[in-house]
């Protein structure tokens, strides 16, 4: 399957996805492992790492009108997660945070640890 091309997945930028953040409209999955984790976060984020990946986990997060976004280091396990999910059957939007933790750093968001 090409996620690319799946409707259901889409990219925002790390400013997009932080206006979205700042007015309570996401709920925000961090898919790293957990050494990255412990090394620092972005705040209310929900930690499901990528070895542990479930689409199981993610429904607890799915029942609100949030917006669902993924996001890992750079962007590339986000996919990964995301195209688990939609092989899963999973049939909601999934956002994927372009650029990942590193872009939210580079911008100056906050990171707690």
């Amino acid at each position: 399957m090409n996620i690319v091309k799946n409707s259901n997945i889409k990219f925002m930028t790390v400013q997009e996805i932080k206006e979205l953040y700042d007015k309570n409209e996401i709920n925000l999955i961090d898919v790293r492992e957990i050494e990255e984790w412990n090394t620092g976060h972005i705040p209310g984020a929900k930690f499901i790492p990528l070895s542990a990946f479930s689409i199981t986990q993610i429904e607890t997060f799915t029942s609100s009108k949030k917006h669902l976004v993924l996001h890992c280091r750079s962007g590339r396990r986000c996919g990964i997660a995301a195209e688990r999910m939609v092989n899963s059957g999973y049939k909601g939007q999934i956002i994927r945070m372009a650029g990942g933790i590193l872009e939210w750093a580079n911008k100056g968001y906050l990171i707690t640890s």
